[in-house]
């Protein structure tokens, strides 16, 4: 791998915290933001949901408009095309799946990633149930008091 491509991909990184920051900039007790991304050989999908006054909200919940919401998930996937880009140039490994925490209190990122297919065609599992399923363990911590 060619120096550089860790930086290159933090900026990435950070380039999807701060478009996600942007439909919820102006509400008070936004504490986390979760970004999901789903980079597959045939397929891929952006999503993020928040963590906001200690509860799990979906972003059609924090959203003004429904076209607004799909114009803004239609953007975030377009943009996975930078991830693959720069792993090519850089003959990196490409993650197919990311997980993206930010803490907004702190201003701390943790990143989860896996380079393994992630969606098995024939199966349940799916992009989408992927995701999914974050979400719901995400609201079980919350639940249990483990955040």
């Amino acid at each position: 791998m060619k120096p550089g491509f860790e930086d290159k991909f933090m900026e990435l990184q950070a380039e999807y915290v701060a478009y996600c920051m942007e439909p919820v900039e102006d509400i008070e007790g936004l504490e986390m933001v979760y970004v999901y991304i789903s980079n597959e050989k045939d397929s891929s999908m952006f999503h993020v949901f928040y963590k906001i006054d200690g509860q799990i909200k979906e972003l059609h919940q924090v959203m003004k408009t429904q076209d607004y919401d799909i114009l803004f998930l239609s953007r975030g996937t377009h943009k996975i095309e930078k991830i693959r880009s720069l792993c090519k140039a850089y003959k990196a490994d490409r993650p197919t799946q990311i997980k993206m925490y930010y803490d907004v209190k702190s201003q701390s990122f943790e990143a989860k990633y896996k380079y393994e297919p992630v969606w098995i065609p024939g199966t349940d599992v799916t992009d989408v149930s992927e995701y999914e399923d974050w979400i719901e363990e995400e609201k079980a911590k919350l639940a249990e008091g483990r955040e």
